[in-house]
């Protein structure tokens, strides 16, 4: 996997203009945005899907195999994304930048209600 260079070009949408793509970020139309492998591993897992592999015999027996594909690559679907020359103090800095912002996995509660210490308590008056 490769970092990207990707430039979102929506005609008839005013330049600048913000524009999410689901798993990769928001980009403002007309303007290049770098892209992580991170990002593009993630985006290409929200766009993966089951598949059933089953042959056309196990099929008529009533038997299906699933298989998870991810999704394509990002050059695949956006031709024009460019590669972009990174270096390992590039990534650890974009970790730095982006801990915050980082999309969670599915099923991560962000800001769960706290709790507060219950006090131990035995019965009998111990």
């Amino acid at each position: 996997m490769t970092d990207y260079n990707l430039k979102l070009q929506i005609g008839g949408m005013p330049k600048g203009e913000e524009v999410e793509i689901p798993g990769l970020g928001v980009f403002k139309n007309g303007e290049e945005r770098l892209v992580t492998e991170e990002q593009v591993a993630f985006w290409r897992q929200v766009r993966g899907r089951q598949v059933d592999i089953a042959s056309t015999q196990e099929r008529a027996q009533g038997l299906s195999r699933l298989e998870y594909q991810l999704g394509p690559d990002l050059k695949e679907v956006y031709p024009d994304a460019k590669a972009a020359k990174t270096s390992k103090e590039d990534a650890a800095k974009r970790a730095e930048d982006t801990s915050a912002t980082a999309v969670p996995p599915v099923g991560v509660v962000l800001n769960p209600p706290q709790q507060k210490a219950q006090p131990d308590v035995k019965e009998g008056g111990e």
